[in-house]
């Protein structure tokens, strides 16, 4: 299944725009995924895909827009509750933080086109709100959706790596450095900290992948155009923001991923002797 979601995928992102019709078919088969499958990769690349062929026609009335609604209304339904959720509906919680993740990793673009174009009411800026309320709503000892959240927040970073910094363009208050901070800490609980090491991880090498691939295609060339003015601002802000954290780090960085990672350099070098023996493979 995995294999099947990989070749429609690159069918996607390189065929430059599928038929309308094989693009609903396409999406509405994946929509089904994302809703009754529990295993982690095959939701990942149902994501992937879905987001792929979003690209190739747009926003408006696509797969990832609905799923996005919904998933976000489950999430929000799951942390207004006063009563403490049940096994059943942690699970489903969890699972649609994860769900959300990957759309704002691989869909981050179509999503800022459709919001532009009044197709989608919902934010990336509003999804990291919706991840943050989430990690901030959880009791103390409630590890597994905060360790979700988390998760949530790092996949977004992925692709939008400046809403890590306030509206300054810094680490003050407003960023998301103190929830870094505390997650690195020798003293966080063990999964928070192999989370918050996986999302640097995974920013560090999307950034390097960003810096190493080859520019657009003949077949980049014919993705919906209103996508590929959204990835352009995106490319511009992202640049914008590095000049700022040159500043406020002190030091020539090229990219954001590579102030972020220097940011957080000696927490990680403290995490390489942790107790935990997962904690310091990462």
């Amino acid at each position: 299944l995995q294999c099947c979601m990989s070749v429609v995928h690159i069918v996607a992102k390189h065929a430059g725009r599928l038929p309308a019709p094989i693009a609903k078919e396409i999406e509405r088969d994946l929509r089904i995924l994302l809703l009754r499958h529990h295993d982690k990769a095959v939701i990942y690349y149902a994501c992937k895909t879905l987001c792929a062929v979003a690209e190739t026609r747009g926003g408006k009335d696509s797969g990832t827009m609905s799923m996005l609604k919904r998933f976000v209304a489950i999430v929000i339904e799951s942390i207004s509750s006063d009563e403490a959720l049940s096994v059943q509906n942690k699970s489903h919680c969890a699972r649609s933080l994860y769900v959300l993740g990957n759309i704002a990793r691989f869909g981050a673009d179509v999503v800022d086109a459709a919001v532009e174009n009044g197709e989608c009411d919902i934010s990336i800026q509003d999804l990291l709100r919706v991840f943050r309320k989430t990690l901030e709503s959880q009791p103390a000892e409630e590890y597994d959706l905060t360790r979700g959240a988390l998760g949530a927040c790092g996949d977004l970073f992925v692709a939008r790596p400046e809403l890590m910094f306030n509206r300054d363009g810094g680490f003050g208050k407003g960023s998301f450095d103190s929830i870094m901070r505390a997650a690195l800490a020798s003293s966080a609980e063990r999964g928070l900290k192999e989370q918050a090491l996986t999302n640097l991880s995974e920013l560090i090498r999307e950034e390097e992948f960003r810096m190493t691939a080859t520019s657009g295609s003949a077949a980049a060339n014919e993705v919906n155009a209103s996508t590929k003015a959204s990835v352009l601002k995106s490319a511009q802000k992202r640049s914008r923001d590095a000049e700022k954290l040159q500043v406020v780090n002190g030091q020539s960085d090229r990219s954001i991923a590579g102030g972020i990672a220097q940011r957080y350099w000696t927490d990680v070098l403290a995490l390489c002797v942790d107790s935990a023996y997962s904690v310091r493979l990462k």
